[in-house]
């Protein structure tokens, strides 16, 4: 059974690595089925990545240039194991998370998190000041769909500019984080098939241009 299975999966990831090989194709990146810039290394910051670098993979690269900043998309896929107490032991989950990576120098991003609202329990971490939400009262809109957290909110409103907030309005959910010179969106426990991985790329392009307008170092050292 075990033999049938891995002969399913590897079938399986065949199939995967052609339909993205061609979406790259179509979109003028380069493919790689394997990990050759080690991105891991690079990710082991955000908050995705933390306590999973080490178990999981990154596959199915995509790489290239927009906006004059080096992008990359990907799937990072872990095991989500259950807990040791669980009892009977329960077999293993994957778990696909798609993410678009984008790195540039010439950035200075505060550390940050944007994520869509989440459960009660979150809200009230967020009032009770456990979560540092930074709050925007000129969309509500915005705020009603999505929270934003960061310590140095003052930068993190900077950078989330209304541009940049009218236009998540309108797009499907993006979860998204940011530090320094590297920025990420992303899709978290899903295989996104490639119709949903055109508008997924679009979206992370649409974002990348707008924050690349508030993201410039020499805003900072200017006090913009």
């Amino acid at each position: 059974m075990d033999g049938v299975f891995r002969l399913f999966r590897t079938n399986t990831d065949e199939k995967r690595c052609k339909e993205l090989s061609a979406f790259a194709q179509k979109h003028g990146l380069i493919f790689s089925p394997d990990d050759p810039f080690f991105l891991q290394n690079q990710l082991k910051q955000f908050k995705l990545f933390k306590n999973r670098s080490s178990e999981g993979l990154v596959q199915n690269v995509m790489q290239g240039t927009a906006d004059g900043a080096e992008i990359f998309l990907f799937e990072f896929v872990y095991d989500n194991d259950s807990s040791n107490w669980d009892w009977p032991k329960q077999q293993p989950t994957e778990v696909v998370n798609t993410v678009f990576f984008v790195q540039r120098k010439d950035w200075y991003l505060p550390d940050f998190q944007l994520k869509p609202v989440g459960d009660w329990w979150e809200k009230l971490l967020g009032k009770l000041g456990v979560i540092n939400i930074c709050h925007f009262r000129d969309t509500p809109a915005f705020t009603e769909k999505y929270q934003v957290s960061g310590e140095h909110e003052t930068l993190v409103k900077k950078v989330m500019g209304k541009a940049l907030r009218q236009f998540l309005i309108n797009k499907q959910p993006l979860y998204a984080e940011g530090s320094n010179f590297y920025m990420l969106t992303f899709y978290p426990n899903r295989e996104m098939t490639t119709y949903e991985l055109e508008w997924f790329y679009h979206d992370s392009l649409g974002f990348l241009k707008l924050i690349r307008e508030t993201a410039h170092l020499e805003q900072w050292e200017k006090g913009a």
